[in-house]
């Protein structure tokens, strides 16, 4: 995972290249999933991670390796599957630029 500033200017949000606010991860750390944990991606309704992965077809073995981002017990992304709504940056604000990068199998 790498993690830098920058202002962000309405780039393309995905599941391994995103954008999250400063002002809102204050304390951000990463952590693996925790049952309950709930993701609402951009657009799209709030899910539990599990019915997430499901949907997507994460394999069962990777669903537990991959890494969560979270300000307490909430959620601000995953890797494979995006961030979450609440906590995008808005565009010209200072944020974080997060990359999630494959590791090879």
């Amino acid at each position: 995972i790498t993690c830098t500033p920058g202002v962000y200017g309405e780039e393309e949000q995905n599941g391994l290249d995103c954008w999250l606010s400063r002002e809102k991860t204050e304390g951000m750390r990463v952590r693996p999933r925790q049952t309950g944990d709930t993701l609402k991606l951009p657009g799209r309704p709030g899910k539990t991670l599990k019915k997430w992965m499901v949907e997507e077809k994460i394999p069962r073995c990777d669903r537990d390796c991959l890494p969560v981002l979270a300000v307490g017990d909430r959620v601000c992304a995953v890797a494979r599957l995006g961030p979450d709504a609440e906590f995008l940056p808005r565009v010209g604000e200072w944020a974080w630029h997060i990359r999630f990068v494959p590791l090879p199998h």
